[in-house]
This record gives structure tokens, sequence and C-alpha cells, in this order.
């Protein structure tokens, strides 16, 4: 039996859209075994440290599929039949720290998580970046599963079959204050409303600011973090589908954010501070947020730089 944490994660981070992605110390669990008797068997439940799955926000686990659909199945079972490993007889338990559907990482989380744990089952016969590039062909794209299964934050370029990976540690003092909403959003949705094309000034706008929001993040000098984390390929068309996305951003800056973007797809708002102001940032976003109806949490938190590991 192995039993495996996994960091939720924030992608995009504005101008990065596809490409950056950083973990962070909000986790999901995944206990994976092998039991006597043949078939798949899936329990999923909430997280006892996650402090989110009270009745006023309690996600629906039980739309979760509890046998072979179960998309951390899946990816166990991928990498243990590229093992020659049997990938039947499965216990899997699964315990949800990050909500579902919130641009948080789900199921980023899931497919990293699975792929991990039972590489561990399995002897770990393949290496990370056997890992990563699996994960990659799992998910579509890397900006959430890279980070989650190597931790910190990460730039990644796809070539081909390969997945080429940076990675930094970002700055002791950079804080996530994240607005956690009580609605999910669909990442299909939100790519949905993206433009097929863009223009030479917004593709030139966006990759000019994404070695400024690595090292900005890294060295923890947060100067002009707002205006490098601005973007016009993906936010401008997805802001209107996130309620209250902008009160939470005045309130926020106001209260000593640094910047404030959407997390991953949303509907879940991140708001990065540094770490004396992140108290206030999450009072004041949530105080703008219930002043319009709109029901959320906050939760802050910090980068988490471990990535999957193995905790039993």
């Amino acid at each position: 039996m192995v039993r495996v944490r996994v960091p939720a994660t924030t992608a995009n981070l504005g101008p990065g859209f596809d490409c950056l992605g950083m973990a962070v110390e909000l986790f999901n669990y995944i206990q994976i075994g092998y039991c006597e008797k043949p078939g798949v068997s899936v329990e999923t439940v909430p997280a006892d440290d996650s402090g989110l799955f009270d009745p006023a926000t309690l996600d629906d686990l039980s739309s979760v599929p509890q046998d072979e659909r179960n998309l951390v199945y899946k990816a166990a079972a991928r990498l243990l039949t590229m093992a020659g490993k049997p990938a039947t007889a499965l216990q899997l338990r699964v315990e949800i720290g990050a909500p579902l559907a919130r641009g948080l990482g789900s199921s980023a989380s899931a497919i990293a998580g699975g792929l991990f744990a039972a590489n561990e089952l399995a002897g770990r016969p393949l290496s990370m970046n056997d890992l990563v590039r699996e994960a990659t062909a799992m998910e579509g794209h890397p900006d959430n599963v890279v980070p989650c299964l190597v931790g910190g934050l990460t730039s990644s370029l796809c070539l081909g079959s390969q997945v080429l990976v940076e990675r930094r540690e970002p700055a002791a003092n950079v804080r996530c204050v994240f607005f956690i909403p009580d609605y999910q959003l669909e990442t299909a949705t939100a790519r949905g409303v993206m433009p097929s094309r863009i223009s030479m000034a917004d593709a030139v706008f966006n990759a000019s600011r994404i070695p400024f929001v690595l090292s900005r993040m890294a060295s923890g000098d947060l100067t002009d973090l707002d205006q490098i984390m601005d973007d016009r390929l993906h936010q401008p068309y997805r802001i209107p589908l996130v309620k209250g996305y902008e009160a939470v951003q005045v309130a926020a800056m106001e209260a000593g954010a640094a910047a404030v973007c959407i997390s991953g797809a949303g509907p879940t708002i991140l708001a990065v501070c540094r770490e004396d102001t992140a108290a206030s940032v999450a009072r004041a976003g949530l105080a703008a947020l219930k002043e319009i109806g709109i029901g959320a949490i906050t939760r802050v938190v910090r980068p988490d730089a471990n990535g999957c590991q193995i905790i039993g």
C-alpha cells in the first residue's frame, strides 16, 4: 500500500497561458494498493486537513466516479500497464482537499498523483521525466501537471513527445491568497470563450512578461507585479465568467496585494502578495465578494516546493 500527498496548483499566472504553473500547499491524498479480489475499488472522501468541506462549501463528491472511470485509476492503470504490472485488483482511496473544477488543478492532481503513486507501487520503473511526459500526454498541456509532480514554480515546453521543464523556488515571503467561490467552472467552458486567433501585438505583450513573472516570484521583489502579470490572451475573455473578479481585484490591490489574476481557468481568483499583507488581502477580497452577494471562502497558502511526495 502506498500513500501520496499531491499539491494543488495554480496555472498561467497571468501571461503564461498553458506554460507557467506553481504548486501550492493545498493537498489531496492518494492511497493505492493491491487487494485479494479482482476488480477496482475507489473511495473518494474529503481530506481531514483541508478545512474546505463544511456544509456551506461541500463539493458533491458523489459525482466523482468510484470505478474504472475514475481519473486517478486511469492514470494509475496507464502506468502499471506500461510497467508490465497488473492493473486489476486495485484499491484506491482519494482524499480531496482542493475543490473540484475551481482552477486549482484538480484533474492534474488526479493524473499526476495517480501516475506517481502507481510508479511507487510498481517499484519506480519510470523516471520523473517519464512521469512528466505521461502526465502531459493525459492532461493535454503541462502547466498544471508539471508543478504538481516536481513542486515549485515551473515553465514548461512541449517538443514533440519531450517536455522541457525549468523549475524555480518561489521566494519565502511570497503568499498566495485564493478566493474560492461556491460554484464550479469547467475548463472546457473557460477555453470555449477564447478567440482562435490573436494579434501580433498581444502575443508580444504576453511573451515579454513571462521571464519577469518568473524572476519576480523567485526573488521576492514583487515591484510592478500587477503590470507584469497582465494578460491579453485569456483573461479578458474569461473574466466575465468569474463573478466578482473586478471587485476582488480592486479590494485586494488596495489592501496590499502585488497582483491579482484568475487561477488556472477559474473561477478561483488568485492574489499574489507578501507574507505581511496576506491576511488583510484575504479579508478585503472576501468582504468585497460578500457585499455583492457571492459566496466564497479564502485560503492563504505558501507555494509548495516538494510536488508529489510519498508519505506512507
